[in-house]
Order: structure tokens, then sequence, then C-alpha cells
């Protein structure tokens, strides 16, 4: 899985510096495809680096004028991905205070535990 990982990235970036209207839209797709397809087994550093492609593929889109079917696609493409990057952000957070969490807990039996004896 992480090998295609790298393989999309460098893809996507070589198409990025060919540019065109089309390609832009494409590779904004195919983005969104890799994270439909494996966004559950992205690490952090994956998610990061597609932040970044994401936002080079937005800086091109922004170069070229398009159709109103077009500007729908890129839409409904933009969205699915802020929700897709919005669900792993907040489920790296549940994460966070899980873990927090746990650590209290086992702090305060310890505690609790150190009274008892």
């Amino acid at each position: 899985m992480k090998s295609y990982f790298w393989i999309f990235i460098i893809c996507t970036l070589f198409c990025l510096s060919c540019g065109s209207r089309q390609e832009a839209i494409e590779d904004l797709r195919v983005l969104v495809e890799d994270i439909r397809t494996n966004g559950n087994e992205y690490t952090a550093e994956q998610w990061a680096d597609a932040e970044g492609i994401f936002e080079e593929v937005c800086d091109e889109l922004e170069q070229y004028e398009y159709t109103q079917d077009e500007k729908t696609e890129i839409s409904r493409l933009k969205g699915e991905y802020m929700l897709a990057i919005g669900r792993w952000k907040v489920q790296d957070k549940m994460d966070v205070v899980r873990d927090v969490v746990e650590q209290v807990s086992g702090a305060v039996k310890g505690l609790t535990g150190e009274k008892e004896n």
C-alpha cells in the first residue's frame, strides 16, 4: 500500500508540472479516488502529503476557466476531499482524547491504590 501511495504522489506531481485544465481536474479526481479507496489505511504522514497535493491541485485549478459542469464536478470532488480529511482529523483527535482519558484513569487508579495500602 505504501509504495502505491508514493507512486501516486510522484505521478501527481509530474502531472501538475505539465498542466492543463482537464489534467488539473483529473489530478483532483485521482487524489479523491485514492483517498476513497485507501484513506482508511493512511498514516499521518500520508494525510499530510495528501493535504500538500490537494493545495497544489487547487492552485493549479485556479489558473483556468471552467464550464458550469466542470465547476460543479470540481466542487463535488473538493467537498468529498474535505469530508474525508475532516473525518480523519476528528478520528485523530478522538484517538488523542482516548489516550489522555486512559492515562488519567490509570493515574487515578494508581493514586487510589496507593491510598488503600
